[in-house]
């Protein structure tokens, strides 16, 4: 039940899916949403009908330097600049013309 609710808070939940991966761990299959990061550009490519896509990679204790300060941040997250074109979680702060513009910014 869970695999069909948890999104239904974002605008057009209806078409977003999430892609995961069967894995054997002895002998139980479980699944996670693991795949290769080339998925999502080849999905785009081979079928039409995929209209954006999104990848998350995700750190835990990440050193973050900020100017002349440094800090470690959990739970921090790698994504795509079109984040926000498919969920639509609210800005902190900022705005989203140049959120996520340049690589490796905020």
């Amino acid at each position: 039940r869970d695999e069909i609710t948890y999104d239904r808070h974002h605008t057009n939940y209806e078409r977003i899916f999430r892609i995961e991966s069967s894995f054997r761990i002895g002998t139980k299959y479980d699944n996670f949403a693991v795949v290769p990061f080339p998925m999502a550009p080849a999905l785009q490519l081979e079928f039409p009908e995929v209209e954006n896509v999104v990848r998350f990679a995700g750190e835990d204790n990440l050193l973050v330097r900020i100017d002349d300060k440094e800090y470690y941040e959990n739970r921090f997250y790698y994504t795509d600049s079109t984040v926000f074109d498919v969920f639509n979680h609210p800005l902190l702060a900022g705005s989203l013309d140049r959120c996520l513009a340049e690589p490796n910014s905020i």
